[in-house]
């Protein structure tokens, strides 16, 4: 009917409304102090009236009624502003949240939908792929070649264990040798210099006698 008789209201936020209710408690509540203010005059001005004036104070405990009877619906009125707010406030929450999460769910949709297991699978097979070819062009690369490729293990191995043999046979057979009898220290004696002296004179005259008759 708005639309036929007057201008369509428009459509407040959340923000809004709960704006909106604030400022209505403000002005319920002044209106509040008010009846209260007024209860209690009327009832002040019943008591002053009992004795002397009792149709007067009649009429004050009268309006004094009508008075609280407002209060009473004001009272009712606040307290479901209080519910509405309060429920307003915590759709707000659920909106904000569900909002969120529907981002979040449409977000996390998306980037599934960009990592396809059948792509991820076809990746990782790449990789794969890549990784035994560089392995390949490594083993190519570390391969012996020349006179090295001919080379066999085995053989180095066996030889090696041969002069190990050897080795230890030797320290083995100088361990069997008989103790020799130290040389004595100091000078030889003359004579023993004098022999060996004259047998290096004669093998020199040998070998010159022998050089001549060449």
């Amino acid at each position: 009917m708005s639309r036929f008789f007057g201008r369509s209201q428009k459509q407040l936020t959340p923000e809004e409304s709960i704006a909106k209710l604030h400022e209505t408690k403000d002005l319920l509540e002044k209106k509040q102090l008010y009846l209260e203010k007024q209860i209690e005059q009327e009832t002040e001005s019943a008591k002053k009236n009992a004795k002397t004036n009792k149709r007067k104070a009649l009429q004050h405990l009268k309006r004094k009624k009508r008075w609280e009877a407002d209060l009473t619906k004001l009272d009712n009125i606040l307290a479901n502003i209080d519910v509405l707010e309060e429920n307003l406030q915590n759709a707000q929450f659920t909106s904000t949240v569900t909002g969120a999460m529907s981002g979040a769910a449409k977000s996390l949709k998306q980037l599934n939908k960009a990592n396809n297991l059948d792509k991820i699978d076809d990746i990782m097979d790449e990789i794969t792929d890549q990784v035994e070819k560089g392995e390949e062009i490594n083993d190519a690369l570390s391969r012996n070649i020349g006179t090295a490729a001919d080379i066999d293990d085995d053989e180095l191995q066996q030889e090696l264990d041969d002069l190990m043999v050897e080795e230890i046979a030797g320290i083995d057979a100088l361990d069997d040798l008989p103790n020799l009898p130290e040389v004595p220290a100091g000078e030889m004696p003359s004579h023993s210099r004098q022999a060996t002296r004259q047998g290096s004179t004669d093998e020199l005259d040998e070998l010159q006698a022998w050089a001549a008759q060449a």
